[in-house]
């Protein structure tokens, strides 16, 4: 306690016990440290330079995995394309969006082989060109005309 103030102040000593070797939670690091125990977070990290470098590594492995997640969906509203009744377990995770997207696709596909003197495809194009450019594939249109 404080000399007659009646408030006791708090210090961050170490507690007293040995400190504890520990490795660095970096991946590329993985050295070894002495984790010194001290009141807050403890530290997971050899040092500043380590923690700053993994949360760098971090943010550039989340935004490399949202890339590939992306050639993922792509991928798989391109299979979709295809038509094959035994893809559904590859776009099962699609939400609505995605599967109106893969049904766009499949249309192009369908549209680039049906007869065009049929009412009924010029019908179907029609809702085809009015649809697709919701989902960027305005620059396919002109391949299916």
């Amino acid at each position: 306690m404080a000399a007659g103030s009646g408030i006791s102040r708090r210090t961050t000593a170490p507690i007293e016990s040995p400190d504890l070797p520990a490795y660095c939670s970096r991946p590329s690091c993985r050295e070894e440290y002495r984790r010194v125990f001290v009141a807050g977070r403890p530290h997971l990290y050899c040092g500043d330079i380590c923690r700053r470098a993994a949360e760098r590594e971090q943010r550039q492995a989340q935004s490399k995995l949202r890339h590939l997640q992306s050639m993922v969906r792509q991928a798989q509203i391109d299979l979709a394309a295809f038509g094959h009744a035994g893809e559904a377990d590859a776009t099962a995770d699609l939400n609505a969006h995605d599967v109106a997207e893969r049904a766009v696709a499949q249309a192009r596909g369908a549209l680039r082989f049906i007869r065009t003197d049929d009412p009924v495809t010029d019908e179907f194009r029609s809702l085809y060109e009015a649809v697709a450019p919701l989902f960027n594939a305005s620059e396919d249109r002109s391949s299916v005309a």
